[in-house]
């Protein structure tokens, strides 16, 4: 197949939310987002009208997994046990959370533990039964894949800068991660201190 036929593969028409007939529609919907234009982040983070929040929040986490996997791939030549022994991003040291007890583990080693693990929970059906609704008990591991997922980004940006760029002018994948999680957290503060009632 040439460079230019593989470069149309993606070229048919926008397909509208409503218009997808599908159990996964929001999975589909999102995956349709990225394609049309995946640098539009405004309109990636924002979920369709009248559809679950913490369901398109479970559908980014599990696209960002898929995502990150290539990123892992494109490191991988330049980040081994000899390069980077440890994970950090900066100064900061990570201990990697797929042992029995958290263990330093070798950067390229964590980003894998960590998106096995990841993948794992997010595909789990103790805490995920459902891609139709979360259980109010599974919501406290968003916060958890997120953070531990931004870690391999951090890692690429400090130590491999250049793969860290060709990733993200290919994928626009960590400005749209960094730019969803923070109207996350916003929105979650918000309803908190509207549940309790409080203001600051």
């Amino acid at each position: 197949m040439s460079a230019d036929s593989t470069q149309n593969c993606n070229l048919w028409r926008e397909c509208r939310f409503e218009g997808i007939q599908s159990q996964f529609a929001l999975q589909e919907y999102l995956q349709e987002l990225v394609r049309i234009d995946r640098s539009n982040v405004e309109r990636l983070i924002c979920a369709p009208d009248g559809q679950d929040e913490e369901i398109w929040q479970f559908e980014h986490l599990r696209l960002l997994c898929l995502d990150l996997n290539y990123l892992v791939i494109q490191l991988e030549p330049e980040c081994n046990k000899e390069s980077c022994p440890e994970m950090k991003a900066d100064e900061w040291l990570y201990l990697c959370a797929a042992h029995i007890q958290p263990q330093a583990c070798c950067a390229i080693d964590y980003a894998f533990h960590t998106l096995d693990g990841a993948t794992s929970l997010l595909n789990s059906n103790k805490y995920f039964p459902s891609r139709m609704s979360i259980m109010p008990t599974s919501l406290k591991h968003f916060q958890s894949i997120a953070r531990r997922l931004y870690r391999i980004f951090a890692h690429a940006w400090y130590h491999h800068r250049e793969v860290f760029d060709s990733f993200e002018v290919r994928r626009v994948c960590p400005i749209r991660r960094c730019n969803y999680t923070a109207h996350w957290v916003l929105l979650t503060m918000c309803k908190r201190v509207l549940e309790r009632g409080v203001f600051v």
